[in-house]
């Protein structure tokens, strides 16, 4: 759904990096969302090996067993944007979070208001919103 968000609307994207940047349709995709789309790609292709368990030595007390670790999800990841490059530091580090199974808050950077708004309405959109939130909002939001 994710990498779907991002083909889908490629244009509503890079129109809000132009409002808020004046950045060239082709500046916002390759300096922004083809950074995302790599960066899911990448995930989709080692999650497997990422998240099997690790086997790890035993002691001889412990013997006949085996040990090994388990990664589990832990809980919530607080992602905050900035005005910069507004699409790509808001979204790609909810490509690891949601690759690791945590929940997410996201709060896009204030200054880029049309990046804010069109990621809010797109991820709520696409992705689970039981999952992750978008919260909008200047300083007072978060201070």
């Amino acid at each position: 759904a994710f990498d779907r968000m991002l083909d889908e609307c490629r244009a509503e994207f890079c129109e809000a990096m132009f409002q808020d940047l004046h950045k060239h349709k082709f500046e916002g995709y390759v300096t922004e969302i083809s950074l995302i789309k790599s960066e899911i790609h990448e995930c989709l292709k080692n999650l497997d090996k990422w998240m099997a368990p690790t086997k790890k030595p035993n002691t001889l007390l412990n013997i006949p067993c085996w040990s090994s670790t388990q990664r589990d999800p832990l809980g919530v990841v607080l992602v905050m944007g900035a005005w910069n490059y507004p699409i790509q530091l808001s979204l790609a580090p909810m490509v690891g979070a949601i690759a690791a199974g945590n929940c997410i808050i996201m709060k896009p950077g204030s200054y880029a208001k049309a990046s804010s708004n069109a990621m809010a309405r797109l991820v709520n959109k696409y992705l689970d919103p039981d999952c992750i939130r978008v919260v909008e909002g200047n300083r007072k939001v978060t201070g």
